[in-house]
């Protein structure tokens, strides 16, 4: 699967438990200084992972983020486009 982050959102994979429109909080590190952040947004779609469609991680869950902190716009935009790439 490929890792899709950016400061808008991002997709990830999970075995359920969400529903469109529910709200979230995403806690995550991203390197180098790997200092804990936190976003808070709602689950725009969930779709079938057809990458692993039988394995632990069935779903694709897209996130939108709420409001993303001025600084950590473009570290959001720099690991997009380190996985991205």
């Amino acid at each position: 699967m490929n890792h899709n982050i950016g400061a808008g959102g991002m997709l990830m994979v999970l075995a359920g438990g969400l529903q469109v429109g529910e709200p979230v909080k995403v806690t995550f590190r991203i390197p180098p200084g790997d200092e804990e952040r936190q976003l808070e947004g709602v689950v725009l779609r969930i779709e079938d992972n057809t990458e692993d469609p039988e394995g632990a991680w069935p779903l694709r869950v897209a996130l939108v983020f709420d409001d993303v902190e001025s600084d950590l716009a473009p570290v959001l935009e720099t690991a997009a486009s380190r996985f991205n790439d």
